[in-house]
């Protein structure tokens, strides 16, 4: 499989891919500042998303400093190291979970429906 090796100042933090070859996987490098009543901060993500089983994944969110380095190797392997969290999105698609959004939706904008449909 296709995968991401990440490094973080020449350690080792992660072989992230997706073993069922269907989905996306990215890595994302934050640098937030200037914005009011936030703190300026850099970060790193690691996540993707298993369109097979419709789970998303993270295997790495952290913090970065001045002076870190990141290497990103692009590995063809066997196998990738488990995601450190995992949440399904099964429900979602769901129809019980699809009417409950439409009867929540259709409340919120009664006022904008013609009222036969409301």
């Amino acid at each position: 499989m296709k995968a991401f090796e990440i490094h973080l100042n020449d350690i080792k933090v992660c072989t992230a891919g997706l073993k069922s070859g269907k989905g996306v996987l990215s890595t994302i490098i934050n640098l937030i500042e200037g914005l009011d009543n936030q703190p300026d901060t850099i970060s790193i993500s690691v996540s993707g998303l298993n369109s097979a089983s419709s789970e998303s994944m993270k295997w790495v969110q952290e913090d970065l400093k001045i002076g870190d380095r990141i290497l990103l190797e692009v590995v063809d392997t066997k196998d990738s190291d488990a995601p450190q969290t995992t949440k399904s999105h099964r429900e979602e698609l769901s129809v019980e979970y699809k009417l409950k959004m439409y009867h929540r939706l259709k409340g919120e904008l009664s006022e904008h429906l013609d009222p036969k449909h409301r």
